[in-house]
């Protein structure tokens, strides 16, 4: 498929950017599309826990294909490597819905806990 794509993507100068979901983003993967002179997009399968909003980083609002909102900032860690480049990706829809399965959590927990009381 990566072969296909370079044969596709149009001029030899230019780097095609393949969008790769997180479930087949092995570092072999990874490794195999950058070996073939790509680079990729993709979701950290790492939950990057300590980061901290890059130095001068101006927020970007996008709106999706449903009319929402979403905001990006360009993030780092403090075992960034030169070429990763990480995106703290944030929606109000987002926040909903964690804070409603939040909810559900808590409820079902509590219900659980009142059984034993």
């Amino acid at each position: 498929m990566m072969d296909k794509l370079r044969v596709n993507t149009g001029e030899q100068g230019k780097k095609a950017i393949v969008v790769i979901d997180a479930g087949i983003s092995t570092e072999a993967n990874l490794k195999m599309i950058t070996e073939k002179g790509c680079d990729y997009v993709c979701v950290s399968r790492s939950n990057l826990k300590k980061y901290s909003v890059v130095e001068d980083a101006l927020p970007v609002k996008v709106i999706d294909n449903r009319k929402r909102e979403i905001e990006l900032i360009h993030v780092q860690t403090e075992n960034s490597k030169d070429k990763e480049y990480y995106l703290r990706v944030t929606s109000p829809t987002e926040a909903l819905r964690e804070s409603s399965m939040y909810s559900q959590f808590m409820e079902r927990f509590e219900e659980g806990l009142a059984l034993y009381t």
